[in-house]
Parts: C-alpha cells; structure tokens; sequence
C-alpha cells in the first residue's frame, strides 16, 4: 500500500487512476481498491481527493497562487470542480478558507 501512497503523494498535479496505481502496486484494480479501502478505510478517489484538499490548503495558506491556479495544479477538473470539492470537505470555500488563514 505504501507505494499506492507514495504514487498518490507524487502525482497529486496529474489525473491518478486505479489502472494507475494498481500497475504501480503489481495489482488487479479490484483487489487494489479492496485492500486499499480496507488498508486506510477510504476509496481510492476519497483518499485522492482527502491529499489534493489537503495540499490546497496548505497552497491557500502559504502561497500567492489564485484559487484558480491551485486548482488547476492539483488536477482539478475545473475551477467549479475545485471549489465545490473543497466547500464540501472544509465546509468553506477556498477564498473564506484563504481570507481565515493567509499567513504572509
């Protein structure tokens, strides 16, 4: 599993897919996604998007890039995509969530 991690870790600026990281982990997609699941209890996808949150709110906290850059660098698929995704994990959108914790 740690590989699966490590691929997610370093390609979080790229489209990540289960063929992907069950090629990478030298497993068939649907015993990737079960041990995976069972591993760190979340989906693939979840997982994915839990780490790209995560690094957009580090980037919203400690960077100048726009909402719309970061999106766009973490692979979202587009501006409203990451702003909703966002809203629905932090409870805020990327902007309230910069405006709360900028740090200059």
């Amino acid at each position: 599993m740690a590989t699966c991690i490590d691929y997610i870790y370093k390609h979080l600026h790229q489209r990540i897919t289960v063929p992907d990281l069950a090629e990478q982990a030298g497993l068939t997609e649907s015993y990737l996604s079960t041990l995976f699941k069972k591993e760190t209890g979340r989906s693939i996808s979840d997982y994915v998007l839990d780490r790209r949150i995560e690094a957009a709110s580090n980037m919203l906290k400690f960077s100048n890039y726009s909402c719309a850059d970061i999106g766009a660098i973490l692979a979202f698929s587009s501006q409203s995509h990451f702003i909703r995704v966002f809203k629905a994990r932090t409870g805020q959108t990327p902007r309230a969530f910069r405006e709360r914790f900028y740090e200059v």
